[in-house]
């Protein structure tokens, strides 16, 4: 990784370690792939890049200009996103562990009536 993606993953994965506590690498890895891309999202919706060419290097580029002119602007900004985004994260795994439980149950049940 280098420029954007390298900062927002240097920022991301200690932000990801002090929220989810001990994470394993697989864990941690997948986290910060995702948190990283759905930053990049982010930023091109709101700065409205996503309808201009080349958003991904726009997006990006924004970043870098934040982090070298105006680091605790985008300390602000990834604060605010990352309370947003770990609140959905949590989320998400809760429904993927519910779909897992039904499946389960229902296996279980299957079995005992069959």
């Amino acid at each position: 990784m280098r420029g954007a993606r390298a900062t927002l993953a240097a920022i991301l994965g200690r932000k990801l370690l002090s929220e989810f506590g001990s994470l394993n690498m697989a864990e941690r890895n997948l986290m910060l792939k995702v948190s990283v891309e759905d930053f990049l999202n982010y930023i091109k919706v709101d700065r409205g890049f996503i309808h201009e060419y080349s958003p991904n290097e726009r997006a990006e580029f924004y970043i870098e200009v934040l982090s070298d002119r105006a680091p605790l602007k985008l300390m602000r900004v990834i604060d605010d996103w990352f309370d947003v985004w770990a609140f959905k994260w949590r989320q998400r795994v809760r429904l993927v562990m519910d779909e897992e439980e039904d499946s389960s149950i229902n296996v279980r049940v299957r079995e005992k009536t069959d």
